[in-house]
């Protein structure tokens, strides 16, 4: 008891001396009756032996080595897309 005065710590153990003779005396019919329980049922279950893949989650970012914006030059509709969002595309192939 470090930081506690002697007489706080002599105050302390004494009202556990005194609570463990109160609860000494309690018991009587109630203990009876506890022996008398018949045993629980446990379920359980048998161990299995496998091999356990080990992994990480880490939260982070992925972006690609190239990246080409595709803007328009002139103003006006399309009229058809001639590839594959998200799709690599080769140089010269029409978009």
């Amino acid at each position: 008891m470090n930081g506690m005065p002697r007489c706080a710590a002599a105050g302390v153990a004494l009202v556990g001396i005194v609570g463990l003779a109160f609860l000494g005396g309690c018991g009587g019919s109630d203990a009876k009756k506890m022996a008398e329980l018949p045993a629980p049922i446990v379920a359980f279950a048998a161990p299995i032996e496998k091999t356990v893949t080990r992994y990480e989650f880490a939260t982070g970012r992925v972006e690609p080595i190239e990246q080409v914006d595709i803007r328009a030059r002139v103003s006006g509709y399309l009229k058809s897309i001639q590839f594959q969002p998200g799709t690599e595309v080769k140089q010269g192939k029409v978009l």
